[in-house]
């Protein structure tokens, strides 16, 4: 079984355009990190890339929910 997930890392697709097999895979695609540029490059965050950009560190990694609390955080003006 060929994983559609190894796929996402390198294209510029989202969690909601990928076919899986396994739910499971998906389940590790969102727990897996990313860096701040990588996200940028997603389709969910296309309306979001300004604020992401300044919200997130450069030299960190982020998993989906973590970037998805971020910009919560910011739009209910919790900014750390």
């Amino acid at each position: 079984m060929t994983k559609k997930i190894d796929k996402i890392s390198e294209s510029k697709t989202d969690l909601k355009s990928v076919k899986v097999k396994d739910k499971s895979d998906v389940k590790s695609f969102e727990e897996s990190d990313f860096t701040k540029e990588k996200l940028l490059t997603f389709e969910r965050y296309k309306n979001r890339r300004d604020l992401l950009t300044a919200l997130l560190d450069d030299d960190r990694r982020y998993t989906i929910k973590e970037a998805d609390e971020a910009i919560e955080n910011f739009m209910k003006g919790g900014v750390k």
